[in-house]
């Protein structure tokens, strides 16, 4: 019998598998397990092809060569110059462009993108883009996640839901699907536990 695919640390040759000698590898030569073909996320490769820890401590993967980093950690941008991570200028920015470190590619929660920057949602949305459709320009929010306690509607807008709930139907804001603590399901709706139960919280 031979093995057509080996797990991640081991190496592959001739239909048999073996364990690589670096624990940083993915994949390595039968022939060779100390020489890797492919390094973990956070490492890469130096000259002899073993797997190095990035050596920018801000680089998330340097998988084609250690002192090289390909993307970095939330908040830094690939520097073109030398390919090591610097501050996105807008510190809301997840990543941003490795021509410009002002231009965003996506914001951390709370905040969504604008024409390249990262503006802060309105309540009750938790995550959102802005987009316009008009001229002159009118930017609409458009929503992808609510806060706790409301719901997406159809028009990516968040509806609040019923009284007590925690999650509702996103076709009927005031159908609960859980509650809040100290509410309790009931069908459709989440009553005070309190108004049962003496005291109960």
């Amino acid at each position: 019998m031979n093995c057509t695919s080996c797990a991640f640390g081991t190496a592959s040759a001739l239909g048999n598998c073996g364990v690589c000698s670096d624990p940083n590898c993915l994949l390595c030569r039968l022939s060779n397990p100390s020489r890797c073909t492919k390094c973990v996320i956070g490492t890469g490769f130096d000259r002899s092809q073993t797997c190095l820890p990035c050596l920018d401590t801000n680089c998330y993967n340097c998988n084609a060569y250690y002192t090289r980093c390909l993307s970095c950690n939330q908040n830094f941008g690939v520097a073109l110059s030398n390919n090591t991570c610097l501050p996105c200028t807008n510190n809301h920015c997840v990543s941003c462009s490795r021509n410009s470190l002002n231009i965003c590619y996506s914001c951390v929660t709370g905040y969504g993108l604008q024409f390249s920057t990262c503006q802060p949602c309105m309540f009750p949305c938790l995550t959102c883009t802005f987009s316009n459709f008009s001229l002159p320009v009118i930017w609409t929010q458009v929503c992808s996640l609510c806060q706790t306690g409301y719901v997406l509607d159809s028009n990516n807008q968040c509806q609040a839901c019923n009284t007590g709930c925690y999650s509702c139907d996103a076709n009927n804001s005031q159908s609960c699907i859980t509650c809040l603590t100290g509410y309790f399901i009931q069908s459709t709706s989440c009553p005070l536990c309190i108004s049962y139960i003496p005291n109960c919280l």
